[in-house]
């Protein structure tokens, strides 16, 4: 009986526990699993229809973002739905700040949905005149668009006080989103990158909607409506970087009146230190050349310079000072009034002939394209024009036929201009000086004005200045990289080590060598350590509100130099704090590559800057 009770008993013992784990999958199978399938393929529907909203609204497509929102929303309600089934775990630690990010998220999104909404619903009846559709329609020239534009503003402003606290309203929800707490590996570091892009997004979205308005209402003066307004559009070359981005080589005028765009003349900026110099010799003038052009930049005869020229006037890397000092020059030879100045380089050449299609010069037998104009316009300034007159006269005529090309376009060439136009004055290589106080204070808040900006936190902006270099930054390549050492007080030092590489061989023309003063500026207050690469030692100073290191250095044909500072920051940090840092981009270069480590660890994989760039990192 016993054997009999016992060999009973062993087989019974198994089935409570076997039934409770079968409740427990079954709970975990209905409560868990399958919402989780759910809201994955949910969520991935909703990715999807974003992504067909996102390329609409990237090709300035109004009528094919209002067909994407409708589904986008109801994908977007299938994943709140989702959602909804894991709110029992908002109150379990851990998890719990997973769920609530997503709920967050879902209802940011709403928001910004309803934001579109309002958006697509300002444009619509504008949209077919501007080109913001995926249709041809009826001809309509850039220059009637202009007018159009102008139209609808005065209808589409007071429409953003209504968007505007919708993207607000998005803005507080992300706020309360957390990508600190994924771990940053495997598919959760992923999550945690698309949420700071998420909340990046917000941020710039609702900055713009904030600072559109000044900005809407500044246009029509800026177009002419109420009277003509004249511009000077000064072109450089940043083959040969200078602070604001290039040598300035040549000039045209550009006038709007009544939101009609002409462009009278294009001269080379040779001509016009010509004038300067035979004004000078008639009355004295301001042209002593500052230290760094007599130090640095020697005559073709290489004897040290004695006067200072108009092309030489673009010292500074914020584009205000300089366009003043350009303007200092300009107003001594008695040049016509204009109402401000505007810089364009090769880039932004390049990419409006990548719209325009190739476009023919008069006088020049070569048509210029997006594939061919840099080496045609060293071509013909360098070699065809050596010793003439005119020499460096071919890109303001280039200008000047790509400025009446664009007039006359076609309705399906506004959006892709629109598009060029904000992604060159992001990446500046386009910049505006307005004399006008409104105007100036609207685009500097958007960042097109090239201005050396005021920051809380560290801050670094690389500058570079060939100084008879020839053109060198046809080849060079810069790599950045930044250390920054944390102390138990909290204190900061950094290192900041520049590697220049310049891998093309010896040309006389080009590449004679590259001759770079370089300044480093950094946050007020930061103190040099130690520092090395500077042919002459590195000089501290303050400009613009800013702690700058300088010095000088060569990189020959196929070889390369390092230019490297360590030193002290001003402010200190605590645990739980953010590291915050601003990097600027010098104006006229492209993609020059940067990495960040802190403490030994790199937070920020080396990355290409092509805007200014905001980091911050929770220490």
């Amino acid at each position: 009986m016993l054997i009999f009770f016992q060999k009973k008993t062993n087989r019974k013992a198994p089935t409570k526990p076997i039934f409770v784990v079968l409740i427990i999958a079954t709970l975990l199978f209905v409560l868990v699993v399958w919402p989780l399938f759910g809201l994955v393929g949910a969520f991935r529907d909703t990715l999807k229809q974003a992504k067909q909203a996102s390329d609409a609204v990237g090709s300035f497509d109004i009528e094919k973002l209002a067909k994407e929102l409708p589904p986008l929303k109801e994908s977007l309600k299938k994943t709140e739905k989702s959602i909804s089934y894991f709110s029992w775990a908002t109150f379990l630690p851990v998890v719990g700040s997973y769920v609530s990010d997503f709920k967050h998220l879902s209802l940011a999104s709403s928001s910004l949905l309803e934001a579109a909404d309002l958006t697509v619903a300002s444009l619509q009846p504008h949209a077919q005149k501007l080109g913001l559709t995926g249709e041809q329609g009826a001809k309509i020239t850039a220059q009637d668009r202009i007018k159009v534009l102008v139209e609808a503003l005065s209808q589409i402003t007071p429409d953003l006080d209504r968007i505007s606290p919708k993207v607000a309203q998005a803005k507080k929800e992300m706020e309360k989103v957390n990508p600190d707490h994924y771990p940053n590996f495997w598919v959760f570091g992923k999550i945690g990158r698309n949420l700071r892009n998420a909340k990046d997004l917000t941020n710039q979205a609702e900055f713009f909607l904030v600072e559109a308005k000044p900005l809407l209402l500044v246009l029509p003066n800026i177009l002419g409506i109420a009277s003509d307004k004249n511009y000077l559009v000064l072109f450089q070359n940043d083959k040969e970087i200078r602070p604001s981005g290039g040598f300035l080589t040549a000039y045209t005028y550009i006038k709007f009146q009544k939101g009609n765009l002409s462009a009278s003349g294009s001269d080379d900026i040779y001509h016009l230190d010509e004038r300067l110099h035979n004004v000078c010799l008639r009355k004295i003038c301001p042209l002593s050349p500052p230290a760094p052009i007599v130090k640095y930049l020697p005559e073709p005869t290489g004897k040290s310079k004695t006067a200072w020229d108009s092309r030489d006037s673009n010292l500074s890397p914020d584009w205000k000072v300089s366009a003043q000092e350009f303007e200092r020059f300009y107003n001594i030879i008695g040049g016509r009034p204009v109402d401000g100045i505007i810089v364009v380089d090769t880039y932004f050449v390049k990419n409006l002939l990548e719209i325009t299609g190739p476009i023919s010069v008069g006088g020049y037998p070569t048509k210029f394209s997006s594939d061919n104009v840099v080496d045609e316009l060293l071509n013909y300034a360098e070699i065809v024009f050596a010793g003439r007159a005119q020499r460096k006269q071919v890109l303001g005529d280039l200008m000047y036929s790509i400025l009446l090309t664009i007039t006359q376009s076609g309705k399906e060439k506004f959006a892709p201009l629109m598009k060029t136009f904000l992604t060159s004055a992001n990446e500046k290589h386009i910049m505006f000086y307005f004399k006008d106080t409104k105007a100036q204070e609207a685009f500097e808040k958007f960042n097109w004005a090239g201005r050396v900006r005021d920051w809380q936190g560290d801050y670094l902006l690389i500058v570079d200045s060939n100084f008879a270099g020839g053109k060198a930054n046809l080849y060079i390549e810069e790599k950045v990289e930044q250390r920054v050492e944390i102390s138990s007080d909290g204190s900061l030092t950094k290192e900041v080590k520049i590697e220049y590489k310049n891998p093309a061989k010896y040309n006389n023309r080009l590449n004679p060598g590259y001759r770079d003063w370089v300044r480093v500026y950094l946050p007020l207050g930061a103190k040099l350590i130690e520092g090395e690469g500077s042919q002459d030692g590195i000089r501290e100073s303050e400009e613009l509100g800013k702690s700058v290191l300088d010095g000088f250095l060569t990189v020959r044909p196929e070889g390369s130099a390092t230019f490297r500072v360590k030193y002290k920051l001003p402010q200190k940090i605590k645990k739980g704090d953010y590291y915050k840092l601003l990097i600027q981009k010098q104006p006229g270069t492209d993609g020059f590559l940067y990495s960040l480590f802190i403490n030994g660890k790199e937070v920020e994989k080396t990355f290409p800057l092509n805007t200014d760039k905001e980091i911050s990192i929770k220490i």
